[in-house]
Protein backbone atom coordinates (compact mmCIF):
# COMPACT_ATOMS: atom_id res chain seq x y z
CA UNK A 1 0.00 0.00 0.00
CA UNK A 2 1.42 3.41 -0.95
CA UNK A 3 2.62 5.71 2.05
CA UNK A 4 3.40 9.07 0.23
CA UNK A 5 1.21 10.95 -2.05
CA UNK A 6 1.73 14.41 -3.83
CA UNK A 7 1.09 17.35 -2.93
CA UNK A 8 0.24 20.62 -4.87
CA UNK A 9 0.96 23.71 -2.50
CA UNK A 10 -0.41 27.35 -3.76
CA UNK A 11 1.19 29.90 -2.05
CA UNK A 12 2.50 33.37 -2.64
CA UNK A 13 4.98 33.65 -0.36
CA UNK A 14 8.41 31.70 -1.70
CA UNK A 15 9.74 31.21 1.55
CA UNK A 16 6.57 29.07 3.09
CA UNK A 17 6.27 27.27 -0.32
CA UNK A 18 10.18 26.18 0.35
CA UNK A 19 9.86 25.56 4.09
CA UNK A 20 6.95 22.93 3.42
CA UNK A 21 8.50 21.25 0.56
CA UNK A 22 11.92 20.29 2.36
CA UNK A 23 9.45 19.05 5.40
CA UNK A 24 7.16 17.18 3.29
CA UNK A 25 9.94 15.87 1.49
CA UNK A 26 11.24 14.51 4.21
CA UNK A 27 8.20 11.93 4.76
CA UNK A 28 8.71 10.71 1.15
CA UNK A 29 5.83 12.96 -0.20
CA UNK A 30 6.14 14.55 -3.59
CA UNK A 31 5.56 18.41 -3.34
CA UNK A 32 4.71 21.07 -6.33
CA UNK A 33 5.16 24.06 -5.71
CA UNK A 34 2.66 27.30 -7.46
CA UNK A 35 2.97 30.89 -6.40
CA UNK A 36 0.04 31.62 -8.80
CA UNK A 37 -2.88 30.29 -10.00
CA UNK A 38 -1.26 30.18 -13.95
CA UNK A 39 1.67 27.54 -12.61
CA UNK A 40 -0.76 25.67 -10.48
CA UNK A 41 -3.19 25.14 -13.57
CA UNK A 42 -0.29 24.12 -15.66
CA UNK A 43 1.08 21.74 -12.49
CA UNK A 44 -2.46 20.20 -12.47
CA UNK A 45 -2.92 19.51 -15.95
CA UNK A 46 0.57 17.83 -16.31
CA UNK A 47 0.72 15.81 -13.07
CA UNK A 48 -1.33 13.47 -11.45
CA UNK A 49 -2.01 15.34 -7.63
CA UNK A 50 -3.28 13.26 -4.56
CA UNK A 51 -4.04 16.72 -2.32
CA UNK A 52 -3.60 20.22 -2.26
CA UNK A 53 -3.08 22.90 -0.17
CA UNK A 54 -3.76 26.38 -1.61
CA UNK A 55 -3.55 30.25 0.50
CA UNK A 56 -7.13 32.47 0.01
CA UNK A 57 -4.78 35.07 -0.50
CA UNK A 58 -2.63 34.91 -3.64
CA UNK A 59 -0.96 38.44 -4.05
CA UNK A 60 -3.67 40.50 -6.56
CA UNK A 61 -4.90 37.11 -7.21
CA UNK A 62 -7.38 34.57 -5.31
CA UNK A 63 -6.96 31.10 -3.76
CA UNK A 64 -10.92 30.79 -4.00
CA UNK A 65 -10.52 30.94 -8.04
CA UNK A 66 -7.82 27.85 -7.57
CA UNK A 67 -10.56 26.05 -5.48
CA UNK A 68 -13.42 26.28 -8.01
CA UNK A 69 -10.73 25.32 -10.66
CA UNK A 70 -10.06 22.34 -9.02
CA UNK A 71 -13.60 21.61 -8.37
CA UNK A 72 -14.80 21.98 -12.12
CA UNK A 73 -11.58 20.00 -13.59
CA UNK A 74 -10.46 17.90 -10.96
CA UNK A 75 -13.10 17.03 -8.52
CA UNK A 76 -11.43 13.89 -6.93
CA UNK A 77 -8.71 16.28 -5.60
CA UNK A 78 -9.29 17.60 -1.95
CA UNK A 79 -8.56 21.07 -1.04
CA UNK A 80 -7.50 22.58 1.87
CA UNK A 81 -7.67 26.46 2.14
CA UNK A 82 -5.25 27.98 3.82
CA UNK A 83 -5.73 31.72 5.52
CA UNK A 84 -3.81 34.12 7.92
CA UNK A 85 -6.92 36.55 8.19
CA UNK A 86 -9.56 34.19 8.51
CA UNK A 87 -13.60 34.66 9.13
CA UNK A 88 -16.13 32.53 9.38
CA UNK A 89 -18.03 34.40 5.98
CA UNK A 90 -14.87 33.03 4.09
CA UNK A 91 -14.39 29.54 5.86
CA UNK A 92 -18.56 29.21 5.42
CA UNK A 93 -18.05 29.84 1.62
CA UNK A 94 -14.80 28.04 1.10
CA UNK A 95 -16.78 25.29 2.65
CA UNK A 96 -20.32 25.59 0.37
CA UNK A 97 -17.87 26.03 -2.75
CA UNK A 98 -16.08 22.26 -1.99
CA UNK A 99 -13.12 23.15 0.01
CA UNK A 100 -11.91 19.96 2.07
CA UNK A 101 -10.99 22.20 5.19
CA UNK A 102 -10.28 25.80 6.14
CA UNK A 103 -6.84 26.09 8.15
CA UNK A 104 -5.58 29.79 10.00
CA UNK A 105 -2.26 30.42 10.36
CA UNK A 106 0.55 29.61 11.22
CA UNK A 107 -0.24 26.16 10.35
CA UNK A 108 0.31 23.44 12.61
CA UNK A 109 2.46 20.80 11.77
CA UNK A 110 0.34 17.56 13.03
CA UNK A 111 -2.41 18.66 11.46
CA UNK A 112 -0.81 18.90 8.13
CA UNK A 113 0.24 15.47 8.56
CA UNK A 114 -2.92 13.82 9.69
CA UNK A 115 -4.59 15.46 6.86
CA UNK A 116 -2.13 13.76 4.78
CA UNK A 117 -2.45 10.61 6.66
CA UNK A 118 -6.12 10.44 6.13
CA UNK A 119 -5.52 11.23 2.48
CA UNK A 120 -3.35 8.11 2.09
CA UNK A 121 -5.70 6.07 4.49
CA UNK A 122 -8.44 6.79 2.17
CA UNK A 123 -7.01 6.05 -1.28
CA UNK A 124 -5.33 3.14 0.19
CA UNK A 125 -8.96 1.49 1.64
CA UNK A 126 -10.13 2.62 -2.32
CA UNK A 127 -7.43 0.50 -3.45
CA UNK A 128 -8.57 -2.59 -1.21
CA UNK A 129 -12.25 -2.24 -1.83
CA UNK A 130 -13.40 -5.62 -3.13
CA UNK A 131 -15.78 -5.69 -6.29
CA UNK A 132 -18.59 -6.20 -5.05
CA UNK A 133 -18.97 -3.49 -3.17
CA UNK A 134 -20.51 -1.42 -5.53
CA UNK A 135 -23.84 -3.33 -6.18
CA UNK A 136 -26.04 -2.34 -2.96
CA UNK A 137 -29.26 -0.23 -3.38
CA UNK A 138 -30.55 -0.20 -0.16
CA UNK A 139 -31.65 3.46 0.32
CA UNK A 140 -32.91 5.99 -2.23
CA UNK A 141 -32.85 3.44 -5.21
CA UNK A 142 -29.09 3.08 -4.39
CA UNK A 143 -26.39 3.48 -1.20
CA UNK A 144 -24.00 4.67 -2.98
CA UNK A 145 -20.94 2.55 -1.59
CA UNK A 146 -19.26 5.42 0.86
CA UNK A 147 -15.86 4.22 -0.15
CA UNK A 148 -15.43 5.50 -3.48
CA UNK A 149 -18.03 8.61 -2.85
CA UNK A 150 -15.67 9.21 0.31
CA UNK A 151 -12.47 8.81 -1.51
CA UNK A 152 -11.33 12.01 -1.09
CA UNK A 153 -12.46 12.72 2.68
CA UNK A 154 -11.11 13.28 5.72
CA UNK A 155 -10.60 14.77 8.56
CA UNK A 156 -7.73 16.97 10.68
CA UNK A 157 -9.72 19.27 13.15
CA UNK A 158 -11.01 18.49 16.91
CA UNK A 159 -14.35 19.16 15.67
CA UNK A 160 -16.22 15.77 14.66
CA UNK A 161 -17.38 15.36 10.86
CA UNK A 162 -17.01 14.44 7.55
CA UNK A 163 -16.76 17.30 4.39
CA UNK A 164 -17.74 16.93 0.46
CA UNK A 165 -15.47 17.93 -1.77
CA UNK A 166 -17.34 18.04 -4.56
CA UNK A 167 -20.67 18.01 -5.90
CA UNK A 168 -20.73 14.23 -6.23
CA UNK A 169 -21.06 14.04 -2.61
CA UNK A 170 -23.58 16.03 -1.93
CA UNK A 171 -24.56 14.69 1.44
CA UNK A 172 -22.10 14.45 3.65
CA UNK A 173 -20.68 16.59 6.22
CA UNK A 174 -18.03 19.53 6.66
CA UNK A 175 -16.38 21.18 8.84
CA UNK A 176 -13.89 23.84 9.24
CA UNK A 177 -10.66 23.84 11.13
CA UNK A 178 -10.37 26.25 14.41
CA UNK A 179 -10.57 29.85 13.71
CA UNK A 180 -9.60 31.28 17.17
CA UNK A 181 -7.34 33.74 16.02
CA UNK A 182 -10.11 36.06 14.29
CA UNK A 183 -13.23 34.75 15.96
CA UNK A 184 -12.40 33.82 19.28
CA UNK A 185 -15.83 32.43 21.10
CA UNK A 186 -17.68 32.03 17.83
CA UNK A 187 -18.10 28.51 17.42
CA UNK A 188 -17.17 25.95 20.08
CA UNK A 189 -14.53 23.02 20.26
CA UNK A 190 -17.37 20.78 18.81
CA UNK A 191 -19.11 23.06 15.90
CA UNK A 192 -19.34 21.39 12.31
CA UNK A 193 -20.34 22.60 8.99
CA UNK A 194 -22.90 21.55 6.75
CA UNK A 195 -21.78 21.25 3.02
CA UNK A 196 -24.93 20.21 1.69
CA UNK A 197 -25.13 21.98 -2.21
CA UNK A 198 -28.76 21.47 -1.44
CA UNK A 199 -28.73 22.79 2.13
CA UNK A 200 -25.92 24.40 3.58
CA UNK A 201 -26.62 25.76 7.38
CA UNK A 202 -24.19 25.40 10.06
CA UNK A 203 -25.77 23.08 12.76
CA UNK A 204 -23.81 21.09 14.82
CA UNK A 205 -23.33 17.14 14.30
CA UNK A 206 -26.51 16.35 12.67
CA UNK A 207 -25.65 14.42 9.50
CA UNK A 208 -28.29 13.67 6.46
CA UNK A 209 -30.87 15.22 4.00
CA UNK A 210 -34.41 13.98 5.58
CA UNK A 211 -37.17 16.35 4.77
CA UNK A 212 -37.93 16.50 8.53
CA UNK A 213 -34.52 17.11 9.75
CA UNK A 214 -34.15 20.06 7.16
CA UNK A 215 -37.87 21.61 8.18
CA UNK A 216 -35.80 21.75 11.71
CA UNK A 217 -32.69 23.26 10.66
CA UNK A 218 -34.85 26.10 9.02
CA UNK A 219 -37.26 27.21 12.04
CA UNK A 220 -33.86 27.29 14.06
CA UNK A 221 -32.17 29.13 11.67
CA UNK A 222 -34.90 31.81 12.14
CA UNK A 223 -35.38 31.48 16.08
CA UNK A 224 -32.11 31.04 17.16
CA UNK A 225 -30.83 34.83 17.93
CA UNK A 226 -34.24 35.05 19.70
CA UNK A 227 -35.29 34.95 23.10
CA UNK A 228 -38.20 32.71 22.30
CA UNK A 229 -39.07 29.39 24.59
CA UNK A 230 -38.21 26.69 22.72
CA UNK A 231 -39.68 22.90 23.13
CA UNK A 232 -37.36 20.14 21.73
CA UNK A 233 -39.82 16.66 21.59
CA UNK A 234 -39.01 13.40 19.85
CA UNK A 235 -38.12 10.25 21.63
CA UNK A 236 -35.02 9.21 23.16
CA UNK A 237 -31.46 9.27 21.17
CA UNK A 238 -33.05 11.80 18.49
CA UNK A 239 -30.67 14.58 19.57
CA UNK A 240 -32.54 17.00 21.54
CA UNK A 241 -29.75 17.68 23.90
CA UNK A 242 -27.25 18.41 20.45
CA UNK A 243 -30.10 20.53 19.17
CA UNK A 244 -30.20 22.40 22.25
CA UNK A 245 -26.29 23.03 22.37
CA UNK A 246 -26.51 24.43 18.33
CA UNK A 247 -29.34 26.97 19.10
CA UNK A 248 -27.22 28.49 21.73
CA UNK A 249 -24.12 28.71 19.91
CA UNK A 250 -26.13 30.06 16.89
CA UNK A 251 -26.92 32.91 19.22
CA UNK A 252 -26.05 36.27 20.72
CA UNK A 253 -25.75 34.43 23.74
CA UNK A 254 -22.86 32.10 22.32
CA UNK A 255 -19.89 33.27 24.85
CA UNK A 256 -22.40 32.78 27.99
CA UNK A 257 -23.08 29.91 29.77
CA UNK A 258 -25.00 27.15 28.55
CA UNK A 259 -26.17 25.42 31.51
CA UNK A 260 -27.81 21.66 30.64
CA UNK A 261 -30.07 19.79 33.67
CA UNK A 262 -31.58 16.73 33.47
CA UNK A 263 -34.35 16.69 35.55
CA UNK A 264 -35.37 12.70 35.35
CA UNK A 265 -32.20 12.08 36.87
CA UNK A 266 -32.98 14.23 39.88
CA UNK A 267 -34.96 13.54 43.51
CA UNK A 268 -37.74 15.77 43.02
CA UNK A 269 -37.00 17.09 46.76
CA UNK A 270 -33.18 18.20 45.05
CA UNK A 271 -34.13 19.03 41.75
CA UNK A 272 -35.72 22.80 43.35
CA UNK A 273 -32.54 23.54 45.05
CA UNK A 274 -30.16 22.47 41.55
CA UNK A 275 -32.23 25.02 39.54
CA UNK A 276 -32.75 27.86 42.02
CA UNK A 277 -30.61 27.34 44.36
CA UNK A 278 -30.50 27.45 48.26
CA UNK A 279 -29.45 29.15 51.49
CA UNK A 280 -27.58 28.05 54.74
CA UNK A 281 -30.19 26.37 56.84
CA UNK A 282 -32.94 25.24 53.87
CA UNK A 283 -33.25 21.84 54.86
CA UNK A 284 -31.57 19.09 56.19
CA UNK A 285 -28.20 19.06 55.10
CA UNK A 286 -28.03 22.55 53.51
CA UNK A 287 -24.74 23.56 55.22
CA UNK A 288 -23.59 25.91 52.46
CA UNK A 289 -24.93 28.16 50.37
CA UNK A 290 -25.61 26.68 46.80
CA UNK A 291 -25.78 28.72 43.38
CA UNK A 292 -28.81 27.73 40.93
CA UNK A 293 -28.83 26.76 37.16
CA UNK A 294 -30.45 29.11 36.40
CA UNK A 295 -28.66 31.98 37.91
CA UNK A 296 -25.56 30.50 36.25
CA UNK A 297 -27.32 30.45 33.19
CA UNK A 298 -28.09 34.22 33.15
CA UNK A 299 -27.09 36.00 30.09
CA UNK A 300 -27.00 32.64 28.53
CA UNK A 301 -28.93 29.74 27.78
CA UNK A 302 -30.54 26.94 30.16
CA UNK A 303 -31.44 23.69 28.85
CA UNK A 304 -34.02 21.68 31.09
CA UNK A 305 -34.35 17.69 29.77
CA UNK A 306 -36.85 15.11 30.84
CA UNK A 307 -38.87 18.60 31.66
CA UNK A 308 -42.25 16.29 31.65
CA UNK A 309 -40.96 14.51 35.08
CA UNK A 310 -41.03 17.75 37.04
CA UNK A 311 -43.40 17.91 40.35
CA UNK A 312 -46.82 20.38 40.11
CA UNK A 313 -44.94 22.37 42.24
CA UNK A 314 -42.08 22.79 40.48
CA UNK A 315 -43.73 23.85 38.01
CA UNK A 316 -45.30 26.74 39.16
CA UNK A 317 -42.35 28.09 39.91
CA UNK A 318 -40.79 27.61 36.60
CA UNK A 319 -44.14 28.82 34.59
CA UNK A 320 -43.08 32.01 36.88
CA UNK A 321 -39.75 31.90 35.58
CA UNK A 322 -40.91 31.64 32.08
CA UNK A 323 -43.12 34.70 32.81
CA UNK A 324 -41.06 36.87 35.39
CA UNK A 325 -37.73 36.11 34.57
CA UNK A 326 -37.60 35.67 38.22
CA UNK A 327 -37.81 33.38 41.41
CA UNK A 328 -36.16 33.21 45.02
CA UNK A 329 -33.72 30.28 45.96
CA UNK A 330 -35.28 27.89 48.72
CA UNK A 331 -34.90 29.58 52.41
CA UNK A 332 -34.54 32.58 51.05
CA UNK A 333 -37.22 35.68 50.57
CA UNK A 334 -35.04 37.81 48.38
CA UNK A 335 -36.22 37.47 44.60
CA UNK A 336 -33.71 37.37 41.85
CA UNK A 337 -33.95 38.23 37.98
CA UNK A 338 -32.33 36.34 35.31
CA UNK A 339 -31.74 37.08 31.75
CA UNK A 340 -31.66 33.20 30.84
CA UNK A 341 -32.82 31.81 27.35
CA UNK A 342 -34.77 28.75 28.45
CA UNK A 343 -34.87 25.39 26.12
CA UNK A 344 -36.98 22.78 26.85
CA UNK A 345 -36.88 18.59 25.99
CA UNK A 346 -39.15 15.93 26.61
CA UNK A 347 -39.72 12.41 24.99
CA UNK A 348 -43.45 12.11 26.48
CA UNK A 349 -46.87 13.41 24.75
CA UNK A 350 -47.18 16.50 27.48
CA UNK A 351 -50.49 17.18 25.83
CA UNK A 352 -51.15 13.83 27.11
CA UNK A 353 -49.50 14.34 30.51
CA UNK A 354 -51.95 17.39 30.95
CA UNK A 355 -55.22 15.41 30.17
CA UNK A 356 -53.76 13.05 32.71
CA UNK A 357 -53.33 15.84 35.49
CA UNK A 358 -50.10 15.28 35.58
CA UNK A 359 -48.53 18.68 33.30
CA UNK A 360 -49.91 21.96 33.94
CA UNK A 361 -51.73 23.11 30.83
CA UNK A 362 -50.42 27.05 31.33
CA UNK A 363 -46.85 25.49 31.79
CA UNK A 364 -47.46 23.20 28.61
CA UNK A 365 -48.76 26.51 26.54
CA UNK A 366 -46.03 28.89 28.05
CA UNK A 367 -43.32 26.64 27.04
CA UNK A 368 -44.90 25.59 23.97
CA UNK A 369 -44.12 28.58 21.62
CA UNK A 370 -41.54 26.99 19.32
CA UNK A 371 -41.99 22.97 19.22
CA UNK A 372 -39.12 21.86 17.69
CA UNK A 373 -40.32 17.58 16.94
CA UNK A 374 -36.85 15.71 16.22
CA UNK A 375 -37.72 12.38 14.07
CA UNK A 376 -36.66 8.90 14.75
CA UNK A 377 -34.05 7.62 13.07
CA UNK A 378 -36.51 4.39 11.50
CA UNK A 379 -38.05 7.73 10.30
CA UNK A 380 -34.76 8.88 8.41
CA UNK A 381 -33.45 5.77 7.12
CA UNK A 382 -31.74 6.68 3.91
CA UNK A 383 -29.44 8.85 6.36
CA UNK A 384 -28.46 6.07 8.34
CA UNK A 385 -25.36 4.86 5.86
CA UNK A 386 -24.10 8.62 6.22
CA UNK A 387 -24.38 8.59 9.86
CA UNK A 388 -22.70 4.97 10.19
CA UNK A 389 -19.85 5.76 8.42
CA UNK A 390 -19.31 9.72 9.99
CA UNK A 391 -19.01 7.67 13.72
CA UNK A 392 -16.74 5.16 11.81
CA UNK A 393 -14.15 7.69 11.07
CA UNK A 394 -14.81 9.84 13.88
CA UNK A 395 -13.74 6.31 16.10
CA UNK A 396 -10.77 5.76 13.48
CA UNK A 397 -9.81 9.03 14.23
CA UNK A 398 -10.38 9.17 18.13
CA UNK A 399 -9.06 5.34 18.63
CA UNK A 400 -6.06 5.31 16.24
CA UNK A 401 -8.05 2.63 14.34
CA UNK A 402 -8.21 1.92 10.14
CA UNK A 403 -11.80 0.63 9.45
CA UNK A 404 -12.54 1.32 5.36
CA UNK A 405 -16.16 0.89 5.63
CA UNK A 406 -18.92 -1.00 5.37
CA UNK A 407 -20.06 -4.16 3.02
CA UNK A 408 -23.04 -3.39 1.31
CA UNK A 409 -25.32 -6.13 3.03
CA UNK A 410 -24.10 -4.48 6.41
CA UNK A 411 -25.34 -1.14 4.98
CA UNK A 412 -28.64 -3.01 3.79
CA UNK A 413 -28.79 -4.82 7.56
CA UNK A 414 -28.73 -1.24 9.47
CA UNK A 415 -30.86 0.59 7.01
CA UNK A 416 -33.66 -1.84 7.82
CA UNK A 417 -33.37 -2.10 12.02
CA UNK A 418 -35.88 -0.25 13.79
CA UNK A 419 -32.96 1.54 15.97
CA UNK A 420 -34.79 2.24 19.26
CA UNK A 421 -32.49 3.94 20.33
CA UNK A 422 -32.12 6.41 17.07
CA UNK A 423 -28.64 7.96 16.44
CA UNK A 424 -27.22 7.15 20.32
CA UNK A 425 -27.81 3.46 19.25
CA UNK A 426 -26.15 3.91 15.87
CA UNK A 427 -22.77 5.72 17.63
CA UNK A 428 -22.68 3.02 20.12
CA UNK A 429 -23.00 -0.04 18.10
CA UNK A 430 -20.72 1.70 15.08
CA UNK A 431 -18.22 2.45 18.19
CA UNK A 432 -18.02 -1.20 18.86
CA UNK A 433 -18.02 -2.41 15.43
CA UNK A 434 -14.70 -0.18 14.65
CA UNK A 435 -13.08 -1.13 18.43
CA UNK A 436 -13.82 -4.98 17.75
CA UNK A 437 -13.31 -4.91 13.72
CA UNK A 438 -10.51 -7.42 12.41
CA UNK A 439 -10.80 -6.70 8.39
CA UNK A 440 -10.85 -3.28 6.55
CA UNK A 441 -14.44 -3.91 5.66
CA UNK A 442 -17.35 -4.36 8.37
CA UNK A 443 -19.22 -7.46 7.58
CA UNK A 444 -22.47 -8.39 8.65
CA UNK A 445 -20.94 -11.12 11.10
CA UNK A 446 -19.60 -8.77 12.68
CA UNK A 447 -23.36 -7.13 13.59
CA UNK A 448 -24.93 -7.81 16.85
CA UNK A 449 -27.22 -10.57 16.17
CA UNK A 450 -30.07 -8.56 17.74
CA UNK A 451 -29.68 -6.25 13.93
CA UNK A 452 -28.08 -9.48 11.94
CA UNK A 453 -31.79 -11.28 12.80
CA UNK A 454 -34.22 -8.08 12.85
CA UNK A 455 -37.37 -9.57 10.82
CA UNK A 456 -38.25 -6.16 9.12
CA UNK A 457 -38.99 -6.41 5.18
CA UNK A 458 -37.04 -4.33 3.39
CA UNK A 459 -38.19 -2.85 0.27
CA UNK A 460 -36.27 -0.31 -1.74
CA UNK A 461 -37.07 3.52 -1.49
CA UNK A 462 -37.80 4.71 -4.80
CA UNK A 463 -40.83 1.75 -4.64
CA UNK A 464 -42.32 2.58 -1.55
CA UNK A 465 -41.77 6.12 0.01
CA UNK A 466 -43.42 9.17 -0.90
CA UNK A 467 -42.80 12.66 0.37
CA UNK A 468 -45.37 15.12 1.12
CA UNK A 469 -44.57 18.64 3.16
CA UNK A 470 -41.45 17.20 4.91
CA UNK A 471 -43.57 14.05 5.90
CA UNK A 472 -42.41 10.12 4.67
CA UNK A 473 -45.18 8.04 4.01
CA UNK A 474 -44.01 4.94 3.83
CA UNK A 475 -44.45 1.24 3.53
CA UNK A 476 -41.03 0.47 3.12
CA UNK A 477 -40.33 -1.27 6.77
CA UNK A 478 -43.20 -3.76 7.57
CA UNK A 479 -42.96 -6.26 10.38
CA UNK A 480 -45.21 -9.08 9.75
CA UNK A 481 -46.44 -9.86 12.96
CA UNK A 482 -46.26 -14.24 14.19
CA UNK A 483 -49.90 -15.12 13.93
CA UNK A 484 -49.08 -16.30 17.98
CA UNK A 485 -49.42 -12.42 18.76
CA UNK A 486 -52.38 -11.89 16.42
CA UNK A 487 -54.03 -14.32 18.61
CA UNK A 488 -52.86 -12.32 21.71
CA UNK A 489 -54.18 -9.36 20.42
CA UNK A 490 -57.70 -11.25 20.16
CA UNK A 491 -57.61 -12.83 23.91
CA UNK A 492 -57.08 -8.97 25.29
CA UNK A 493 -59.24 -6.81 25.50
CA UNK A 494 -57.96 -3.84 23.16
CA UNK A 495 -59.60 -0.88 21.74
CA UNK A 496 -59.14 -0.26 17.98
CA UNK A 497 -57.03 2.58 19.08
CA UNK A 498 -55.16 0.70 21.18
CA UNK A 499 -53.93 -1.94 18.94
CA UNK A 500 -51.62 -0.07 16.76
CA UNK A 501 -49.90 0.83 20.05
CA UNK A 502 -49.72 -1.73 21.19
CA UNK A 503 -48.20 -4.27 18.44
CA UNK A 504 -45.77 -1.22 18.54
CA UNK A 505 -44.21 -1.83 21.83
CA UNK A 506 -43.57 -5.63 20.89
CA UNK A 507 -40.84 -5.26 19.19
CA UNK A 508 -39.51 -2.73 21.68
CA UNK A 509 -40.36 -4.90 24.68
CA UNK A 510 -38.29 -7.78 22.47
CA UNK A 511 -35.35 -5.39 21.72
CA UNK A 512 -34.98 -4.59 25.88
CA UNK A 513 -35.56 -7.71 27.25
CA UNK A 514 -32.62 -9.64 25.11
CA UNK A 515 -30.76 -6.64 25.80
CA UNK A 516 -31.16 -7.15 29.35
CA UNK A 517 -30.70 -10.71 29.41
CA UNK A 518 -27.29 -9.97 27.43
CA UNK A 519 -25.97 -7.48 30.11
CA UNK A 520 -27.39 -10.30 32.63
CA UNK A 521 -30.25 -7.67 33.78
CA UNK A 522 -27.81 -4.56 34.44
CA UNK A 523 -29.60 -1.85 34.03
CA UNK A 524 -26.36 0.26 33.95
CA UNK A 525 -24.60 -1.46 31.08
CA UNK A 526 -28.06 -2.27 29.05
CA UNK A 527 -29.25 1.36 29.21
CA UNK A 528 -25.17 1.94 27.88
CA UNK A 529 -25.68 -0.37 25.43
CA UNK A 530 -28.88 0.72 24.01
CA UNK A 531 -27.69 4.00 24.01
CA UNK A 532 -30.54 5.86 26.41
CA UNK A 533 -29.99 6.85 29.81
CA UNK A 534 -31.06 5.24 32.81
CA UNK A 535 -33.66 6.60 33.80
CA UNK A 536 -35.42 6.50 30.31
CA UNK A 537 -34.64 2.80 30.64
CA UNK A 538 -36.54 2.20 34.06
CA UNK A 539 -39.37 4.10 32.16
CA UNK A 540 -39.94 1.66 29.78
CA UNK A 541 -38.84 -1.59 31.84
CA UNK A 542 -42.29 -0.58 33.76
CA UNK A 543 -44.39 0.43 31.08
CA UNK A 544 -43.52 -2.69 29.13
CA UNK A 545 -43.65 -4.68 32.39
CA UNK A 546 -39.96 -5.91 32.22
CA UNK A 547 -39.14 -7.10 35.96
CA UNK A 548 -35.86 -8.96 36.67
CA UNK A 549 -36.04 -12.60 36.87
CA UNK A 550 -36.08 -14.29 40.62
CA UNK A 551 -33.16 -13.76 42.20
CA UNK A 552 -31.14 -11.32 39.85
CA UNK A 553 -29.35 -8.38 41.15
CA UNK A 554 -28.48 -5.50 39.13
CA UNK A 555 -24.80 -5.05 38.13
CA UNK A 556 -23.54 -1.49 38.44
Amino acid sequence: MSSSISILFVDDDPQILRSTSEWLGSYGHSVLEAQDIRTATSILAENQIDLAFVDLRLGAENGMDVLLLIKENFPQIPVVLLSGHATIEEAMNAIRHGAADFLTKPLLDNKILEIIENRIQNKNCRSMKPSRMATANPARGSVRTLYSARETGFHITEVPGNFVPNTQQPKTFSRIGQIQSSTPGMFGRDTALSANSSYSFPIEGFIGTDSGMKAVFDIVERIADTRATVLLTGESGTGKSLLARSIHRLSRRRNASFVEVACGALPETLLESELFGHEIGAFTGAVSRKIGRFLQADGGTIFLDEIGTASLALQIKLLRVLQEFEFEAVGSTKTQRVDTRVILATNEDLLQAVSAGRFRQDLYYRINVINLELPALRQRPGDIPELAQFFLEKVNRDCGRSICGFDPETLRLLVQYSWPGNVRELQNVVERLVLLGSSPWILPTDLPEHIRSSKKEFVTFDDSISTHQGKVHSNAFRTPEPISQISEWQSTDLTSHSILKHSLSIPERQIILEALEAHHWSRTRTAEFLGINRATLYKKMKKLQLNPPPRSSEVF
